[in-house]
């Protein structure tokens, strides 16, 4: 393998070196931090020592179908185009990789990481093991399709801006070739779940006018009570459909990434942003965020806004060290919330102000009650 898909020299990419705990192997090599359909790909050069260089193919960046200026992108040699509903939640990649001795090895990271880790505020791994253990042909349909595939873990327990009726769940969302995206339906998932289809064009369309319908039902479908939670539809993804799939995104107002007219980063671009960033790591520094926010916004604009970004990770930090600490204590006096709820709410009364009770029941619910209710 002579020839990289990316420079590893470059500042966008990190070196790394991790234990891929779902089989006991370390694998060192390369990640990419930048780009559309190279973003988060891995150059792996080693397993356990030995060298073996292969490249995984990861899950890529959607883009919107027009401009800053709102010019849309035309379109030609369309065979057809799907679209589906866009969960919210945290991506997971299944992909397959090899050892020195030829052995197939199925494995799973987040965008920015190798693998999946144990971490006090972001355990994906330990969710992730939960969804093997529901859904245990999932290995299997990654072996058999014979590509990598796109998940979203979603759900209370893994909320990140859509308040979900359900505890945890994961659905398929499409497969990785390198270079090349399919959508669910040219898949064999054997009925596993998959992001809900809502339309399905399969003769030429005006683009821009089924564009905008669809979002005016986006917009009718999501709302914010007064508690700020945020229920309904988060957005959907439309399968531009040649002989690959090109993925273009839509998103309601309410949280729509970009405001083309506005300069001022809409607070749950900058929400959103912080907690995927805990996907990375327990401790997401400024100069992350910013990483992160320069995807989709301009340098000038993150910088004046340092302030308030620094704020809304502050409020994120703050959620998240009180949701470990909780959890931490539970375990540690080997609380039952299910079965003897009394006495564990009656020693965190004696722990916390009785004004967070709600908070915390909610919380030790959501996080210790059935696992997956739709299972």
């Amino acid at each position: 393998m002579t020839e990289y898909p990316f420079n590893i020299s470059s500042k966008n990419v990190e070196e790394f070196e991790v234990r891929d705990t779902f089989n006991n192997n370390t694998l060192k090599g390369y990640i990419r931090r930048d780009g559309h359909s190279t973003y988060g790909m891995l150059y792996i050069t080693h397993v356990n020592d030995k060298e073996c260089p292969q490249y995984v193919w990861a899950t890529p960046k959607m883009v919107y179908p027009f401009d800053r200026d709102g010019n849309y992108i035309h379109f030609e040699n369309v065979d057809r185009i799907e679209v589906y509903e866009k969960l919210d939640g945290t991506n997971i990649l299944g992909y397959t990789y090899f050892d020195a001795e030829g052995n197939e090895f199925v494995s799973y990271k987040t965008r920015l990481r190798p693998t999946l880790e144990e971490s006090r505020f972001g355990n994906f791994r330990s969710l992730w093991s939960e969804m093997l253990d529901t859904y245990p042909e999932i290995p299997e349909i990654i072996l058999k399709n014979k590509c990598n595939i796109s998940f979203e873990l979603y759900g209370k327990r893994n909320k990140i801006l859509v308040e979900y009726d359900t505890l945890l769940d994961c659905a398929a969302l499409f497969g990785v070739f390198p270079k090349k995206i399919v959508p669910p339906t040219e898949l064999k998932l054997n009925g596993l779940r998959t992001a809900k289809l809502l339309k399905n064009f399969t003769s030429k369309i005006e683009f821009i006018e089924e564009y905008e319908a669809l979002r005016k039902w986006l917009n009718e479908n999501i709302f914010q009570d007064t508690e700020g939670i945020v229920r309904g539809i988060e957005g959907t993804v439309w399968y531009v459909i040649s002989e690959s799939a090109i993925q273009y995104k839509a998103k309601p107002d309410l949280v729509l990434d970009v405001h083309w007219k506005d300069n001022r980063i809409p607070k749950h671009s900058i929400l959103i942003t912080v907690i995927n960033a805990y996907e990375e790591t327990d401790n997401p520094s400024f100069d992350l965020i910013k990483s992160l926010l320069l995807e989709e916004f301009q340098e000038s604009d993150i910088v004046q806004q340092e302030e308030r970004i620094r704020k809304i990770m502050n409020e994120v930090a703050f959620e998240k060290r009180f949701k470990a600490e909780i959890k931490e204590k539970y375990l540690k006096e080997n609380l039952d919330i299910v079965h003897d709820k009394r006495t564990c709410m009656r020693y965190f009364a004696q722990e916390y102000d009785k004004k967070l009770a709600s908070k915390i029941y909610s919380y030790l619910s959501e996080e210790f009650a059935i696992k997956n209710e739709n299972k």
